[in-house]
């Protein structure tokens, strides 16, 4: 009888380990969550909600592509692989989608780059590159370019 019940117990151990969760805090759910949600607002044309996912640091200058975007309608936004480490993570999104001035739907690719916040909270942002959208769908890039292209802008930095 007690061979029987430790042969219970291991088989119990065993199977409930493979159970576990390799992320165990949750982070790569609240990431794909906070994404898909700042994605969704983006396609949808509601940039002005979708800038309390941004970098604080680049909210004003993410505030003035929302002019750009009236003359914009996305059509189908994609979202690619994650690369993601703790703190960090980069998503590729294919937009496709054509400016109303010329009603040709072109495609535009979108890197994000996700950073958490400090902490064990499971708070993110994004660094956009929606300035790249905006350009390859034939829309107007405001007179003082944003600084949302992680290729290009100083604020890029990793907090």
């Amino acid at each position: 009888m007690r061979g029987s019940l430790a042969r219970v117990w291991v088989a119990v151990l065993v199977l409930g380990s493979g159970c576990a969760s390799t992320d165990p805090l949750g982070r790569i759910d609240a990431l794909r969550i906070t994404q898909k949600q700042y994605t969704d607002m983006v396609r949808w044309g509601d940039v002005e909600r979708a800038q309390r996912f941004v970098d604080p640091a680049l909210r004003a200058d993410f505030v003035r592509l929302v002019a750009a975007f009236e003359g914009l309608r996305i059509t189908d936004a994609e979202i690619g692989e994650f690369e993601h480490a703790e703190m960090t993570a980069r998503v590729t999104v294919t937009y496709r989608g054509y400016a109303v001035a010329n009603l040709v739907e072109k495609q535009a690719h979108e890197q994000q780059e996700w950073y958490r916040d400090e902490g064990l909270a499971n708070v993110w942002h994004v660094r956009p590159g929606l300035d790249a959208v905006v350009t390859a769908l034939g829309g107007r890039l405001p007179a003082t370019s944003p600084a949302t292209s992680p290729a290009t802008s100083p604020a890029r930095a990793a907090p």
